[in-house]
């Protein structure tokens, strides 16, 4: 019989409290994309240029950071 490590009894625990709070996870995500959204605000008086710009920007500025991140655990 294999032996329980601690580490998949914690895993185990945080997914089981994740599926038990799912609908406070599900508010904060939403949250977070509503606050996302209005910060775009500013946006919706601009041309279509602008928007493009800033959205790729922003897209870029995101994958930088998860590049960052993952370089940086390694």
């Amino acid at each position: 019989m294999p032996t329980l490590s601690l580490r998949r009894i914690l895993i185990f625990m945080l997914i089981v409290l994740a599926l038990a709070k799912l609908d406070w996870i599900m508010a904060l995500i939403a949250a977070i994309c509503r606050g996302i959204y209005d910060s775009f605000e500013p946006l919706r008086n601009c041309s279509a240029e602008w928007k493009y710009a800033v959205m790729c920007f922003f897209l870029f500025f995101i994958y930088v950071n998860i590049i960052v991140f993952l370089r940086r655990r390694r």
